[in-house]
């Protein structure tokens, strides 16, 4: 699969650029005359991964809107992580910069006995701790 290599710097840069917007529930919403993506849609866009034919968003790894299997290895998110971003996106309406800036604090591996929130709590007065 053709793409960009881009790191996790890339990625929070380009949630604060401001060249987003931002929408909730997908990777990405694509309309006419109409363009949102989820945070973690963002890393696909920044990534250029390439669209399954036919389909205007990208194809996921799991059921639950996470990242495709090419970047969750390259930018070392357990999916829990992944799962609790979505979450500050969609259910909790972070803006892309607290995102990023919960990203900038997360670990780049999670063993599965670790909860993401042991992590975050601190972090932003909107975040909530995912049980």
């Amino acid at each position: 699969m053709d793409m960009k290599t881009i790191t996790r710097a890339d990625w929070t840069a380009a949630l604060r650029s401001g060249d987003y917007k931002q929408g909730r529930g997908q990777l990405r919403d694509m309309k006419p005359g109409y363009e949102a993506f989820c945070c973690l849609g963002v890393a696909c866009a920044i990534a250029e991964l390439p669209l399954p034919p036919g389909k205007d968003s990208w194809a996921t790894n799991t059921p639950n809107g996470l990242l495709p299997e090419p970047l969750d290895g390259m930018l070392q998110l357990h999916p829990r992580a992944q799962w609790y971003l979505s979450q500050q996106n969609d259910n909790q309406r972070l803006t892309f910069e607290e995102v990023a800036d919960l990203i900038d604090r997360l670990p780049t591996y999670e063993p599965d006995n670790v909860r993401v929130q042991d992590f975050v709590p601190e972090l932003l007065p909107r975040a909530v701790a995912i049980t």
